[in-house]
């Protein structure tokens, strides 16, 4: 990515500026915050879609302030989908994500999100496709996942997780789950047995227990495992 440029750089933390000030200033943004808002993250060349309701930070010129970037993200009322690929974020910068209350898709794949991270996003209610492949995310984390009851697909691919799969049993609507380069424990995914959703579970390039796969079939009717 190309170094931003003075001007550049002064404008986005100008506009950063002008629309946190304005922020505080009321409850929720305003027409003329939200439009502050999406003009300094086009000058950081964010992928800004529809005034906003869906953007892409990982496109961002190099050197561009993570954290003011995230900040943008509260005035865009109308915010559906995120994609942070390839990121390091701060962990202030997961709290303001937790509390983009319209979100239905994040990417959050090969960043640094971790366990405390993931338990900022867990009162994202309207979420429906969650990506954290590639993540610090390990199995003891996985409880911040199971009141997301509307997320439908979920990729754990390539994360710390090894066992402590029981939370996703419990999300209401889950019915796509990928968790391919992982290195499953003996009996790991028998904690998915009680789920009363899941359709397809994606294994590729995985090592797990063929037991444990044959018995995660015989538990869940017509689930697909895919390998």
């Amino acid at each position: 990515m190309l170094h931003l440029s003075q001007n550049v750089a002064r404008v986005f933390s100008r506009l950063t500026m002008v629309a946190l000030l304005a922020a505080m200033a009321g409850c929720g943004p305003s027409a003329q915050q939200t439009a502050d808002s999406v003009k300094a993250l086009k000058a950081a060349n964010a992928l800004v879609v529809s005034n906003g309701a869906s953007v892409t930070l990982s496109s961002m010129d190099e050197g561009t302030n993570i954290s003011e970037a995230v900040a943008h993200l509260k005035n865009l009322p109308n915010l559906g989908a995120l994609n942070c690929t390839d990121m390091t974020l701060a962990p202030e910068d997961f709290a303001v994500i937790g509390k983009l209350s319209n979100l239905t898709s994040l990417t959050l794949n090969n960043t640094n999100l971790d366990d405390a991270g993931l338990a900022k996003l867990s009162g994202l209610r309207k979420l429906q496709a969650l990506n954290i492949a590639s993540t610090q995310v390990t199995g003891d984390g996985l409880s911040a996942l199971s009141g997301l009851g509307a997320v439908t697909t979920l990729d754990l691919s390539g994360s710390k997780v090894t066992s402590g799969l029981e939370p996703l049993a419990k999300m209401a609507s889950l019915d796509t789950l990928t968790l391919r380069s992982m290195t499953l424990d003996d009996g790991a995914l028998a904690g998915l047995a009680s789920s009363k959703s899941l359709g397809t579970v994606r294994l590729g390039e995985s090592q797990y227990s063929d037991t444990d796969k044959e018995q995660l079939q015989s538990a869940i009717a017509g689930l697909e495992v895919q390998e």
